[in-house]
């Protein structure tokens, strides 16, 4: 009998030591120290009390340890083609046709201030999340899109891009690490001088999961008085009868376009200035 007893308070020690690291990194991160970094950098507590572990850290890891907030936008647009704008979509809207529901996937961005090798740059993260399981072919997020465009008097650079997708199998789990395993060849499948386009992919073995999505550009500013705003674009790829589904990408200033070429889309935007 004590030797049952001890045996299981054996496991106990090591089932509570496992937890306590649950939240620890291979980079030697812990969630305080992250958000004591996110807390120095100026960003609002609601803002980090809402980014999960590996968002935080997907963060630090690609833009450092010393940056400052710069802006983040939850809000939800579309682009109005007779006013030839994007304008805001209020929770009580009618959301048109080939429109994401808010109910179903939310879209965010966050921006950062950086230092590269000694210039001032700006980091442009855009985040998607699915409140409800994808049930649309193909399988999960395969073949979806999300873009960062930026209007024009900035340099894009090249070599600082950033894309990983994090999974869970229940509402309430916590989500799982950030890998870039999903991120169609690991770069933006479309880029160019105002922005750029990454591609996720998934097997059947991932279609009733739940997703989150994060890509990133760096830019830097090269005009005296340029229009301090992003913007970002998520499409859901549906395959048509036929199991077929492709999709043309533009990027132009501070707009992103995708057309299918087969099958058919639903998209969302979001928008963020500093």
């Amino acid at each position: 009998m004590k030797k049952k007893l001890s045996l299981l308070v054996l496991s106990l020690i090591l089932l509570l030591s496992t937890s306590s690291s649950i939240f620890a990194s291979p980079s030697g991160f812990t969630e305080s120290e992250l958000d004591t970094i996110f807390e120095k950098a100026g960003t609002p507590q609601e803002l980090i009390n809402q980014m999960d572990y590996y968002t935080k850290l997907f963060i630090v890891e690609n833009s450092g340890e010393d940056f400052e907030f710069s802006s983040n936008s939850t809000s939800l647009y579309k682009f109005d083609s007779t006013l030839d704008t994007f304008i805001e979509v209020k929770e009580t809207d009618i959301q048109p046709l080939g429109y994401i529901p808010s109910t179903d996937m939310s879209l965010s961005m966050y921006t950062f201030n950086v230092t590269v090798n000694g210039v001032a740059m700006k980091e442009i993260y855009s985040q998607f999340e699915w409140l409800n399981k994808p049930k649309d072919f193909p399988a999960g997020i395969g073949k979806d899109n999300l873009g960062i465009a930026l209007p024009g008097g900035y340099e894009i650079q090249s070599g600082r891009y950033a894309c990983a997708v994090q999974t869970k199998l229940e509402k309430n789990d916590a989500w799982g690490a950030a890998s870039s395993s999903r991120c169609t060849n690991q770069s933006p499948v479309v880029n160019n001088l105002y922005g750029a386009v990454w591609e996720f992919s998934a097997s059947q073995n991932y279609l009733n999961i739940y997703y989150k999505g994060t890509v990133k550009l760096t830019a830097r500013t090269v005009s005296s008085n340029p229009v301090k705003r992003a913007v970002s674009r998520y499409s859901q790829a549906r395959e048509n009868a036929l199991g077929n589904y492709g999709v043309s990408i533009g990027i132009g200033a501070a707009s992103i376009s995708y057309t299918p070429k087969s099958g058919s889309n639903d998209t969302m935007d979001a928008d963020t200035n500093w």
